[in-house]
C-alpha cells in the first residue's frame, strides 16, 4: 500500500444514521460503538482516494471482542463513519474478488 498521511493514534468518530442503524442491524447481533478509534491498532484494509490521490475514505479492522472485530468505512477529513459491520476474526475473505482491488506488494 502507498505510504498515505493517516490519522495517528486515537480518532474521535462521529456515526451516520446508516452506521447506527448497521449496527443495530447487524447480522451477528447488536454491538455498541466505541467513541474513539486508536487506528495504531487498527489494520487498513483499504483506502479510496480523491483525484489529486490523497486519501479520503479508510477501512480500518480492529479487535472487537473475543470473537469479533469490527469494521468501519471512515472519511478521513471528518472522523464520520459511513457504515460498520462485525466480522469473525478467522474470516480472511477466501471468496473476495481480489481482482477488483490494487493490491499491496509482498
Amino acid at each position: 500500500m502507498p505510504d498515505f498521511d493517516l490519522p495517528k493514534g486515537f480518532i474521535r468518530l462521529n456515526y451516520s444514521l446508516h452506521a447506527l442503524r448497521e449496527a443495530k442491524n447487524d447480522k451477528y447481533g447488536y454491538h455498541g460503538l466505541p467513541d474513539f478509534l486508536d487506528v495504531s491498532l487498527a489494520e487498513v484494509i483499504e483506502v479510496e482516494t480523491s483525484s489529486n490521490g490523497k486519501p479520503k475514505k479508510v477501512l480500518y479492522r480492529t479487535s472487537y471482542t473475543e470473537k469479533f472485530d469490527l469494521c468501519l468505512v471512515v472519511l478521513i477529513d471528518e472522523c464520520f463513519v459511513k457504515t460498520v459491520w462485525l466480522n469473525e476474526q478467522g474470516d480472511t475473505h477466501e471468496n473476495l474478488n481480489r481482482a477488483k482491488y490494487v493490491q499491496k506488494p509482498k
